[in-house]
């Protein structure tokens, strides 16, 4: 699909509800998601005079790397978002990575890709004074035909998302958003990527 597609197929696609519906977004106290997918990393950099962030293309290409500043490593990882039921796309630091590959690698409840419950992530506080903690449910939930059936037409693969995002900054597009990268189709299949480490 182009970039210049009919407006509104996407979201009809993709059933993206809104321009932010997405994406997720974490809000103070308990968020309850699914974990539908692996999670795949990339480096990040804060620009502080733009204020915003950008995805680290590597050592070789990217300009932050050069002038000698360091990637933090973030996340996405699809999940369900229990508020309204719409899949979205999740963007998480090492903390929550953490706290999720610990549950995966649980006696109780360990599991290979994705678990077989729901997980609230709570939030609490505000920018650098933010902690986050993970709680599993305590019953295992199956997802639903319907689910499956978004899961399986809304999920691109992360690793795709993740080269497209790195080639549009080495192809000297400066405003690189997820959102353009979801428009368009993946260039190849890819094996999937376990982060997530197995039950031992």
């Amino acid at each position: 699909m182009s970039f210049n597609s009919t407006e509104g197929e996407i979201e009809k696609k993709y059933d993206i509800k809104s321009k932010e519906g997405n994406w997720l977004k974490l809000e103070e106290g308990e968020n309850k998601v699914r974990l539908v997918s692996d999670c795949s990393d990339f480096g990040s950099h804060f620009d502080t005079q733009l204020k915003k962030s950008f995805i680290c293309t590597g050592k070789e290409t990217c300009a932050y790397c050069q002038k000698g500043e360091k990637s933090r490593v973030r996340f996405y990882a699809w999940v369900i978002d229990r508020r309204d039921g719409v899949i979205k796309l999740a963007e998480f630091g090492y903390s929550i990575f953490k706290e999720i590959e610990k549950l995966a690698k649980s006696t109780d409840y360990g599991f290979d890709v994705t678990p077989s419950y729901d997980i609230d992530i709570n939030r609490k506080g505000k920018g650098l004074d933010t902690e986050y903690s993970i709680l599993a449910d305590r019953k295992d939930s199956p997802l639903s035909e319907e689910e499956e059936k978004k899961i399986q037409d809304s999920c691109k693969p992360l690793d795709d998302m993740i080269q497209k995002m790195k080639d549009k900054l080495v192809g000297g597009t400066e405003d690189v958003k997820v959102e353009d990268v979801l428009k368009s189709e993946p260039v190849k299949e890819v094996d999937e990527k376990i982060v997530l480490a197995p039950n031992k």
